[in-house]
């Protein structure tokens, strides 16, 4: 554990020191200290802490902006106040300001820290898988090839992934306060067609199908709820699919199935047994009449027939011409 003593009584900083070294048995910790505030800013920016003790005895200049001020450093880093007789008011109104808790110089014990460092060593463990946490879910949501874009009440953009960023041009985190219409809509692009306000009024997820005329593509438009911890509905999340090489394919594919339809339209097939004369070659039809050949294939087809004498009947035929032949 590295602990931060703030305070420029030297008694004291002996005194907590010796306190430290027993709770340090339970709980292994160094100690770093400070005499004055600004010391002690330049240390955490340099060497984060996982507990700031606070005894300056300086209330008059505000525990309270002095807590903030740590805390505009290292966000997460506990910051006890340890306080004299007397000052109780000013450093509850610094708990009151983000400080974690206090302890007045008389009574504060190493049973006191050893809890209090415990209590960090959790609560870094935790900071910890939460920041683990956090880095698995944005490389999970950068990942995705679609947009994904939540934005709030007002349409302004709280949170997108990569893939939207990239496509504009973008780093996610330029993105965050725009209006969402801005990268989407624009003027050719109606509000109307967006099921965000729908979706807001009455909490149930919509997908819709849009023909974007600024980005020329084809788009589908998962909208759902986003909800904030309190259960209210706080804005929208929009996972944006690009279907505009699908939508080709299936015009392409419609247009294909239209021209062999077409095609089969004007196609008539002969199947089954015929039943056909042995010696003329006439075909017996539904009706029982029997028709030549031609004429039978000709009405029930698309064929058509030019008539011609094949070589063996023309010797018949013309025995004189194909004599010598």
């Amino acid at each position: 554990m590295r602990i931060l003593l703030i305070d420029d009584d030297a008694s004291f900083v002996a005194a907590f020191s010796d306190m430290l070294d027993e709770a340090a048995v339970s709980c292994p910790a160094s100690l770093i200290t400070a005499s004055t505030e600004r010391e002690a800013l330049k240390i955490l920016a340099e060497t984060p802490s996982d507990i700031v003790f606070l005894s300056l005895d300086r209330p008059d200049v505000s525990w309270v902006g002095i807590a903030e001020r740590i805390k505009g450093v290292e966000a997460l880093v506990p910051v006890i106040v340890i306080t004299d007789v007397g000052h109780e008011d000013a450093a509850r109104r610094a708990v009151a300001g983000g400080a974690l808790d206090y302890y007045n110089k008389e009574e504060i014990t190493c049973r006191h820290l050893v809890h209090i460092m415990r209590y960090a060593r959790d609560n870094r463990h935790n900071q910890d898988k939460l920041k683990q946490t956090s880095s698995q879910w944005r490389a999970t949501f950068d990942s995705i090839p679609d947009w994904i874009v939540i934005v709030d009440e007002e349409c302004r953009i709280v949170k997108v992934n990569k893939a939207f960023a990239d496509s504009f041009g973008r780093h996610p985190k330029d993105v965050v306060g725009r209006k969402c219409r801005g990268f989407i809509g624009g003027i050719d692009w109606p509000c109307t067609e967006c099921p965000r306000e729908a979706v807001i009024a009455d909490g149930t997820p919509r997908v819709t199908e849009v023909f974007n005329r600024r980005l020329s593509a084809h788009m589908v438009i998962t909208t759902a709820p986003y909800v904030d911890l309190q259960g209210r509905i706080s804005g929208t999340s929009h996972v944006i699919k690009d279907v505009t090489e699908r939508k080709r394919a299936d015009l392409e594919r419609e247009a294909l199935i239209a021209e062999l339809q077409e095609a089969l339209s004007r196609v008539k097939t002969l199947s089954g047994l015929l039943p056909i004369c042995a010696s003329c070659k006439r075909i017996r039809d539904d009706s029982g009449n029997w028709d030549p050949i031609e004429v039978y294939i000709r009405d029930r087809s698309s064929a058509q027939f030019s008539h011609g004498i094949c070589p063996e009947c023309a010797r018949k035929l013309y025995p004189d011409y194909y004599k010598d032949k």
